[in-house]
């Protein structure tokens, strides 16, 4: 469907599955009821592009990240804006609501990772040991850990994801692994598997892999065919969806096979990205959506 007038950037499905929300390039944000494929209400406010939603845990609140530098959170439910977050020095690219429904990490073009007591408005602590933007934020079920991928300045030996524990706030262990020649993206995207034991991470130099969340090893690899923008657990960890350009590859964790690939389909001869990727918190459905201002949700099981 087509969703904003220019790129989306981000889709997040809310706890009980029946809203999607969506950020884009137009500054809105827009809620979407998933029964009817209708549009609810439109958020405005921020004056650059949305990055990144994320509702709460519980449902109640919706929180938007913007290239302003801040970060808003919103009463979906009456699209009443009930707080602005300010305390980065650049854009935000992501953020994550813990588990236990008390802390919001966000991740900024500052190299910096911040987490907010939502609550209040207040910052808890800020994160610092990554040398570039930050492009990924993604907490453990447990919400001890916090695992973070940034950006590259094209140093080969640069420890890209960083897992931090958070009873202490400091730097639990860094990670390497990923070529990062392949220019400035570095690691895209880190997942943490439902069951906690797993962090997935993927980059541009066409690996995704996959690392023991509590020692730091490496378990394994898989290789796809050009370079991989994003990936996404299913609810129940069997399967995993992987993004490059616009295909999505869907791969059985048991047997490490491509189960089918998703391809999205376009009238014009200009490749337009997906950019964001999440499945449904049932894992029926997995939402895309696109440079090109549309919304996919496809059907899984």
């Amino acid at each position: 469907m087509k969703a904003h007038s220019s790129a989306v950037k981000c889709v997040a499905f809310s706890p009980d599955g029946q809203i999607l929300a969506s950020g884009g390039e137009d500054k809105t944000i827009k809620l979407w009821n998933l029964q009817t494929r209708e549009l609810i209400r439109t958020l405005e406010g921020h004056s650059k592009d949305v990055t990144s939603v994320a509702f709460s845990p519980d449902g109640q609140i919706l929180a938007s990240a913007s290239e302003d530098k801040t970060i808003k959170l919103w009463n979906w439910h009456t699209g009443e804006l009930q707080k602005t977050l300010r305390g980065h020095l650049f854009g935000l690219l992501c953020l994550a609501f813990s588990p236990n429904r008390q802390t919001l990490a966000s991740g900024s073009r500052d190299g910096t990772i911040k987490l907010w007591n939502w609550h209040t408005g207040k910052v808890q602590c800020s994160l610092e040991g990554h040398s570039y933007r930050i492009n990924c934020v993604s907490f453990s079920p447990d919400g001890q850990i916090l695992a973070s991928g940034s950006g590259s300045n094209c140093s080969y030996d640069e420890d890209n994801i960083k897992l931090w524990d958070l009873q202490t706030g400091k730097l639990k262990r860094s990670l390497k692994g990923h070529d990062q020649s392949w220019g400035l993206e570095g690691v895209n995207c880190v997942t943490v598997s439902p069951d906690g034991q797993t962090l997935v991470s993927s980059s541009r130099e066409t690996t995704i892999k996959f690392w023991n969340l509590h020692t730091g090893e490496l378990q394994r690899t898989l290789q796809e065919q050009s370079y991989v923008d994003l990936v996404a657990f299913s609810p129940n960890g069997e399967i995993l969806a992987s993004c490059r350009s616009q295909n999505i590859n869907l791969w059985n964790l048991n047997t490490g096979e491509i189960i089918c690939t998703l391809e999205t389909s376009s009238n014009s001869w200009i490749t337009y990205f997906i950019t964001s990727l999440n499945f449904s918190p049932d894992g029926e459905s997995l939402a895309s959506c696109s440079e090109n201002g549309t919304i996919n949700i496809w059907g899984i099981y």
